[in-house]
């Protein structure tokens, strides 16, 4: 299954950091603003990511 387009409920995510959607065999791993300001914060490297919604503005983070 391929997916165009992301669209989340955010008024479920207010105490997520991280999910996956259960119903995709393989899921990316998505990560809410909490995690990606703590990990700036604590000067980590390694990780990249990629903003998917809302929708950018062909920008990665």
């Amino acid at each position: 299954m391929r997916i165009a387009r992301y669209a989340f409920r955010s008024d479920l995510l207010h105490e997520v950091v991280a999910f996956k959607i259960p119903n995709l065999r393989v899921s990316p791993t998505f990560v809410t603003d909490v995690l990606v300001e703590a990990w700036r914060a604590a000067g980590l490297k390694g990780l990249e990511l990629q903003e998917v919604w809302p929708q950018p503005a062909k920008r990665r983070i």
